[in-house]
């Protein structure tokens, strides 16, 4: 007795669902519960296979049963429950389907098989000769074999494999093709293939509806395309047959489409090396065959998108969770009775609530809000949205009170969550943390307002000390202020801010008994000195103990209560202006590197008004100076031109008394004296000039030399005592013989001198008394110049020694001068590395110039020898060698060409005037001279372009002549352009006759 007539039937079928059922239901299976529908089809197949139709139709039945009880509506997905539970049951439905059929074809085949037993026939069956029932027998055995492994079957690709591998077999075909239509109709794609040549594949892979290819017409017609012969196939696929290829071509051909609930879907087609006539059976066969194909591939088709759309759904469903966990707000999500379904990672991080621990629970209990000012509760914007429908959010100043207790300012909002049908099935609510943002608003607030203050005022010690105090308690429990002055060293406190007036008095006690060195490794001098800022996020006792001296001072400082500390510099355009502390104490805020960014950049702005009014007040002083320099230039043109005119007045008119014969023997000579002294007296203002010039474009140049101190002394003081006789002031000259020895430039000094004691001179009285006094110590030699005259006002003091002033400017000062001299005076003391000082008691009670020079080397420190003094001493006579010399003057000026040949004349020396460079060359070319003298500053051609024009003259006609530039253009760059032109030598105007001789009598010898 067997096992399977006590099986068949119902029971078969109920045993083999209650058996699929407790398998996945058991634990210890690892059988995915998510997808019942492959294991209820199994036993959907084994029913029908063992039982019958209406086994596997019951079968169907309770799997559908079966998975909607225990698997879809557990989990409450009723997106997918008409999916799964559809897919159930037209999976049991197709194979009840194709067991029936299978059943059907089966009864045909046993019923021929009984008629023709009696009269056994032979005939052809896909190439082989067998008998009738043979060819039944092995059809129906290839059929069983297809629905054997099609049943397995469960992808289209898995599908695909076993119709082209059976279908070759089954039919003993030499190339196979499998096709399926694309989505939107318009091509068939190779699915799967068997022998066809590597050279025709690229022709075969995909066929277009456009290309007018036969098998589409099987397609729109349904029935089968069979080729028995070579033509035939050559006829119908002309392109395909006219590829040549190295191995054999299919002669005979068949293609059948595949057809499933009436739509054709694809084609499988058949191709045979030789010729091959297809009967009856075959046809039949073929066509049977195909439509078990086309019921398996799309059952597969079918299973693959109802795996792909649960495949799908998982990905979303993980997506979403990755999502909610990838969002930077915290995620809540009720039902619509305002229970927590779902939490994410951020929403259990601010409540301090698990999900699985709040599922379930009103949102109240997880998600409690209040006022942060009043500390009452807010209403849930959950409930908000349940009673109104709509969007809402969180009014300001709400706050989030976790689990433990703690709080966190929130921004969030409430969103409805409806169904199909509009109802609102439950509420998302999405909030985050603010606390930083309302930190950073306040903080913004607070740069505004410092911002204001600062711009208030351009007193900036005035708007720092409001930032002090805006600084409080909002950056910190008390804020000082450091500034170094221009000028200073050292930083003064110039602003302290604190909550506890009491404390200010503890602060300003600590200072001033324990003031920080400067050079501190930490704190205010260290910032100024570096200008980087420092961070103390937590201030220790240790840290006080190292910092203190004594310990008083480390109870004094305990006593502050410091907790945390920032010291940010006042920087502006790359210079340290001061240092700003802040400092945590009794609110117990610990500093961060945000909380020192943000005092930076209020650093920086405070810098940036310091600095701003610094340049303002700096502008306005220089404004004033301007306009005291303006005052003073307007003064000194006034004063130049009166002491210009002056001397040329008594000039020009003794000048025309002499040119008018009028005048005896004696007022000649008075003229003639006045004439030079009054000349001398214009050749001093416009070298004073000069001096200035030089000084202030740095190019006063010194003739540097050993020489004795005393000696330029005494001379100084020789040239000056014809003036004091003449006032009956008495010179007292208290002098070392031999004096200390100095390096420099002897006449410089000289000038000093004398120009110190013709102001004592000047200044004087009559019967008065100027002192000259030289002495030396260790390194230095004073020269000092005293007088009894009317002294200096202790107002005027200070602006003694700066040029352009004197200490009266008004028409009615009772002596002349530029105010250039003691101006002068300082510079060429301080090019020699010296200083001078000027005291004064006052008015009527004399004053003294005090000049310091540095001693010459001890070396040097010795008498220089007679060929040394000859040097020093001018012999300027009339020497012989200008006896009968040739000289051609050229100058413009008359009256400059005359005075020349007036000297050189006197010397015994022939004379040539050319007033031009053209007359020059004439006269140079027409006599050769012994020296040519000329003028640089000429109209027309000026002495660069004459002295070119000469040296372009051979040797024989003059063009190596010496020749002297005798130019009022004296500076060094005008020296360096004449002497590079040509020019032997540089004179500069005015010049003395007897150095005019000497340079002249130099160029011949």
């Amino acid at each position: 007795m067997t096992l399977r007539p006590l099986l068949r039937g119902y029971p078969l079928a109920a045993l083999l669902v209650t058996l699929v059922t407790a398998i996945k239901l058991t634990p210890v299976v690892d059988v995915s519960r998510d997808s019942p529908l492959v294991f209820y089809l199994l036993a959907v197949i084994v029913a029908g296979l063992y039982g019958d139709v209406r086994s596997a139709l019951f079968a169907t039945a309770l799997s559908v049963f079966a998975a909607w009880f225990f698997f879809v509506r557990p989990a409450g997905n009723q997106e997918f429950a008409l999916l799964r539970l559809g897919a159930v049951a037209l999976g049991g439905l197709v194979i009840v389907a194709f067991d029936a059929e299978l059943r059907r074809v089966r009864a045909e085949v046993a019923g021929l098989l009984e008629k023709r037993a009696s009269a056994p026939t032979h005939e052809t069956l896909f190439g082989a000769q067998v008998s009738d029932s043979e060819a039944l027998r092995t059809q129906l055995q290839r059929l069983e074999q297809l629905t054997l492994r099609l049943s397995k079957a469960m992808t289209r690709e898995e599908v695909a494999e076993i119709v082209v591998d059976l279908g070759v077999s089954s039919t003993n075909a030499d190339t196979c093709t499998l096709y399926t239509l694309d989505e939107a109709g318009q091509g068939l794609d190779l699915l799967a293939h068997r022998g066809i040549h590597p050279q025709i594949f690229g022709m075969v892979q995909r066929i277009e509806r456009s290309a007018g290819n036969p098998t589409f017409r099987v397609l729109s017609s349904g029935e089968p395309l069979w080729v028995e012969r070579e033509s035939e196939y050559l006829e119908l696929f002309p392109k395909v047959a006219g590829i040549r290829t190295d191995g054999p071509r299919a002669k005979a051909f068949w293609c059948v489409p595949l057809t499933a609930e009436g739509t054709p879907f694809g084609l499988l087609g058949m191709g045979y090396y030789a010729p091959r006539d297809f009967g009856p059976r075959e046809r039949a066969f073929v066509e049977t065959f195909t439509r078990h194909c086309a019921e398996a591939l799309r059952r597969a088709q079918r299973l693959t998108a109802e795996q792909d759309a649960h495949a799908t759904a998982e990905r979303l469903r993980a997506s979403l969770a990755t999502t909610l966990r990838s969002i930077g707000d915290g995620v809540i999500a009720t039902d619509s009775a305002g229970k927590v379904t779902l939490m994410n990672a951020v929403a259990e991080a601010l409540t301090g609530h698990r999900e699985d621990e709040s599922r379930g629970k009103p949102l109240a209990e997880v998600f409690r809000i209040v006022n942060e000012e009043t500390g009452e509760s807010v209403e849930s914007p959950v409930a908000k949205v349940l009673r109104d429908g709509v969007i809402v959010g969180l009014a300001n100043h709400t706050v989030l009170v976790a689990r433990d207790g703690s709080s966190v300012a929130i921004d969030d909002s409430g969103a409805p969550i409806r169904g199909p049908d509009g109802r609102i099935e439950g509420v998302i609510l999405v909030f985050r943390d603010v606390t930083e943002k309302k930190r950073e608003e306040a903080r913004r607030e607070f740069l505004a307002a410092a911002t204001a203050a600062l711009a208030e005022s351009l007193d900036y010690e005035v708007t720092l000390s409001r930032v002090a105090w805006l600084s409080v308690p909002r950056l910190g429990d008390w804020c000082a202020v450091d500034v170094i002055e221009p000028g200073q060293r050292l930083a003064k406190r110039l602003a302290v801010a604190h909550v506890n007036p009491e404390k200010l008095e503890l602060a300003r006690k600590i200072a001033e008994k324990y003031p920080e060195p400067a050079n501190a490794e930490s704190g205010v001098p260290n910032v100024l000195r570096t200008g980087r800022a420092e961070l103390h996020a937590n201030i220790t006792d240790e840290m006080l103990q190292a910092g203190t001296r004594d310990a008083e001072h480390l109870r004094l400082s305990r006593a502050l209560g410091l907790v945390s500390a920032m010291v940010v510099p006042l920087v502006a355009r790359g210079n340290v202006l001061g240092a700003m502390t802040l400092v945590s104490a009794e609110s117990g805020r610990h500093y961060t590197q945000q909380d020192l960014a943000f005092a930076e950049e209020l650093s920086q702005r405070c810098a940036a008004a310091m600095d701003n009014a610094r340049l303002y007040a700096a502008e306005q002083r220089a404004r004033a100076a301007a306009d005291v320099a303006n005052r003073s230039k307007d003064e000194f043109l006034a004063s130049v031109s009166h002491e210009l005119r002056t001397p040329l007045n008594a000039i020009l008119g003794w000048a025309k008394m002499m040119s008018s014969n009028t005048l005896d023997e004696s007022k000649r000579a008075r003229a003639i004296e006045t004439v030079e002294r009054n000349a001398v007296a214009m050749a001093q203002l416009v070298e004073d000039l000069l001096d200035v010039s030089r000084i202030i474009s740095g190019k006063m140049r010194l003739e540097v030399q050993s020489f004795d101190a005393s000696r330029v002394a005494e001379t100084a003081l020789q040239s000056v005592r014809p003036a004091a006789e003449a006032k009956g002031i008495v010179l007292l000259a208290n002098l070392q013989a031999p004096g200390p020895r100095l390096m420099g430039d002897p006449a410089r000094i000289q000038q000093v001198i004398w120009n110190l004691l013709s102001n004592a001179v000047k200044f004087t009285p009559n019967g008065g008394q100027v002192e000259l006094g030289v002495h030396a110590d260790e390194a230095f030699t004073t020269i000092v110049v005293r007088d009894t005259g009317r002294g200096i006002d202790p107002d005027f003091l200070p602006f003694v020694f700066e040029p352009f002033r004197q200490e009266s400017a008004s028409h009615a000062r009772s002596r002349g001068g530029l105010g250039l001299g003691l101006a002068i005076a300082r510079q060429l003391v301080e090019l020699h590395g010296g200083g001078i000082e000027v005291a004064s008691a006052g008015g009527g009670k004399g004053a003294t110039f005090s000049v310091r020079l540095p001693l010459a080397p001890e070396s040097l420190q010795r008498e220089p020898n007679a060929a040394n003094d000859a040097q020093l001493r001018s012999r300027f006579d009339h020497p012989p060698e200008l006896r009968g010399l040739r000289v051609l003057v050229v100058d413009d000026d008359e009256d400059a060409r005359h005075l020349v040949s007036a000297v050189l004349e006197a010397c015994g020396s022939h004379v040539l005037r050319a007033e031009g460079a053209d007359t020059a060359l004439e006269l140079l070319q027409a006599q050769p001279v012994d020296v040519l003298v000329s003028d640089i500053g000429m109209p027309g051609q000026d002495g660069y372009d004459l002295i070119r024009r000469v040296r372009e003259l051979p040797a024989t006609r003059g063009g190596s002549v010496p020749a002297a530039a005798l130019t009022a253009y004296v500076r060094a760059e005008d020296r360096r352009r004449v002497l590079n032109a040509g020019y032997s030598i540089h004179i500069p105007k005015p010049v003395e006759p007897a150095e005019l001789v000497a340079v002249v009598a130099s160029l011949v010898r």
